[in-house]
C-alpha cells in the first residue's frame, strides 16, 4: 500500500477522534441547534479513554493491505462514523441521527463515486432489508415483553443496522450484526458473572458494533 494513501486513510480516524470530542461536549446545543451547536464557545476535551475507539478503525484499515485505495477510503470513512457514534453512545447513551444520517447518505453515495465497498444495488438492497428484519424483530419483542421496544432495541440501533446494511449489503451485513450482538451478549453474561442484574446493565450497542466491524473488514478483505 502506498505511503501517501496510507496516510490518508489512517488520519481519517485522528480527525473523527477531534470531531467526536467536539460532538461530545456539544452534544445538548447540537441536538436543539442541529451542527450549528459544533461551533460555540469551548475547546476539545481529548482523553485516553475517549480516544480507545479509534483506534480500532486505524487499525483495521492498516490490516487492509490488499485493499484498492478507493475502498481504503470506504473502509476509514465508515469506520471513523462509526467511532463517533460509539463515542457518543458510550456517553449520552443515544445514537443521534445527525450523526448516523449522513453516514447512511454516505454508504448510498459511496458506489457512485468509486468508493463503495459494494454496488449500489447491493446498497440498497442490504440497507432496505436489514431496516425491514430489526424493524421486525423490533416490533415482535414489542409484543413479547409488553413494553416499550425501546428497551430492547431503540430506533437508533435501526438506523445503525440500516447503516451497515448500505455499506456492507444484506451478506456481510447480517455477519456483522450477529457478531455486535454475540458481543454484546458474552459482556452481559460478564456482567452477570460479576453480580450485576441484567435488567439493571445497560451497554450501548454502537461500540460492538464498531468492534464487529473492524473484526469484519480486518479478516474478509473486500478489493
Amino acid at each position: 500500500m502506498p505511503v501517501a494513501v496510507t496516510a490518508g486513510v489512517t488520519a481519517f480516524p485522528i480527525v473523527a477522534c477531534l470531531v467526536g470530542c467536539r460532538v461530545c461536549d456539544r452534544l445538548p446545543d447540537i441536538l436543539q441547534h442541529g451542527f450549528h451547536g459544533l461551533w460555540g464557545a469551548g475547546g476539545v476535551r481529548l482523553s485516553f479513554r475517549r480516544s480507545l475507539p479509534f483506534f480500532l478503525p486505524a487499525a483495521a484499515v492498516l490490516a487492509q493491505s490488499g485493499a484498492n485505495a478507493g475502498s481504503l477510503f470506504g473502509f476509514s470513512l465508515l469506520l471513523s462514523g462509526l467511532a463517533v457514534a460509539a463515542m457518543v453512545d458510550i456517553e449520552y447513551g443515544l445514537l443521534p441521527r445527525l450523526i448516523q444520517i449522513p453516514l447512511l447518505s454516505a454508504g448510498l453515495l459511496a458506489p457512485l463515486v468509486g468508493v463503495g465497498l459494494v454496488s449500489l444495488s447491493a446498497a440498497l438492497t442490504g440497507a432496505v432489508a436489514l431496516w425491514l428484519c430489526v424493524r421486525g424483530l423490533q416490533c415482535g419483542l414489542s409484543l413479547i415483553v409488553g413494553g416499550c421496544h425501546d428497551d430492547v432495541i431503540g430506533d437508533g440501533d435501526l438506523l445503525l443496522a440500516t447503516v451497515i446494511g448500505a455499506w456492507f449489503g444484506l451478506g456481510v451485513g447480517v455477519m456483522v450484526l450477529v457478531l455486535a450482538v454475540l458481543f454484546l451478549l458474552l459482556s452481559l453474561l460478564a456482567l452477570v458473572v460479576r453480580g450485576t442484574p441484567a435488567r439493571s446493565a445497560f451497554l450501548p450497542f454502537a461500540p460492538f458494533v464498531l468492534a464487529s466491524t473492524s473484526l469484519t473488514v480486518s479478516l474478509w478483505p473486500i478489493n
